[in-house]
């Protein structure tokens, strides 16, 4: 498995406090990787109040979706039932999304490729883990991981774990698979036989058989993320991307402005 380390495109002076982490999930080094400006103001700041981008609630929908699959009688599961728990938990408004094409898109692409890749998934199995939301404290680390499984079934050696990211990032995605290697290992102390993500924007899956060399150097990748978290200088404003027009944060986006409204030093902890 290909080694990566956080990407740090630019850095803003900003004279802060390490801030502390108690507990670190897949889901916060997600959100800090596609804009750690937005994080900084979401998280830190805790300015925007309770507004989400759309990813955040497909991704709830998704989950919903699956659970109700899974649960669902063996002789129920197919094809149109996926469909019909679609329109039934797809409750999300269009002014969430850039526009009436994307939101129509993301729709299509999420319903497509569920379809085609949840039904023909081990339905006839009951699930190890489903949708299942697992702490644990690693010593390596010195912090507590924390994350939802969203599927797992035995296989004949160990165990899988399946996830449907509503994403296209090839950094998430890798993040992903970065974190459950070392998640698994600590919690369990058996690696997954593999770990499969699909991406329910493309329609491509990506998998990984992990191994003890892939543990270290998973554990090596979470390490550098812990540190540039600690660091406040790291909160720079991201490159520009597909979020950035529905963002509640575009009056702060700049970096003088942000140099000028930067926080006193931070103390408590606020990952969760």
């Amino acid at each position: 498995m290909q080694e990566l380390r956080p990407s740090i495109r630019s850095i803003v002076n900003i004279s802060m406090e390490p801030i502390l982490i108690n507990s670190l999930s897949n889901r916060i080094l997600a959100d800090f990787m596609r804009c750690p400006y937005r994080f900084y103001w979401k998280n830190l700041r805790k300015k925007g109040g309770a507004q989400t981008e759309w990813r955040e609630v497909v991704q709830y929908i998704v989950n919903q979706v699956i659970q109700d699959f899974y649960q669902s009688p063996v002789e129920k599961r197919s094809a149109f039932q996926i469909l019909h728990l679609i329109e039934n938990h797809w409750r999300i408004g269009i002014d969430l999304f850039g526009s009436k094409q994307e939101y129509y898109t993301v729709l299509a692409k999420v319903t497509d490729h569920l379809m085609q890749y949840l039904h023909r998934s081990e339905g006839l199995y009951p699930p190890l883990f489903l949708n299942e939301k697992i702490n644990v404290y690693s010593e390596e680390l010195q912090t507590q991981l924390s994350t939802s499984i969203q599927v797992s079934h035995w296989t004949n050696k160990t165990y899988n774990i399946k996830k449907y990211l509503v994403t296209d990032e090839q950094s998430v995605i890798d993040l992903y698979k970065h974190f459950m290697i070392v998640f698994s290992y600590e919690a369990f102390q058996v690696l997954p036989e593999y770990i499969e993500v699909v991406s329910l924007i493309h329609g491509k899956t990506s998998t990984v058989f992990p191994t003890m060399k892939d543990v270290e150097q998973s554990t090596d990748y979470l390490r550098v993320m812990i540190e540039v978290l600690k660091d406040p200088k790291n909160y720079f404003q991201a490159n520009s991307n597909g979020t950035c027009r529905s963002c509640p944060f575009l009056d702060e986006c700049s970096t003088d402005k942000m140099e000028k409204t930067a926080p006193s030093p931070i103390q408590q902890p606020f990952f969760s």
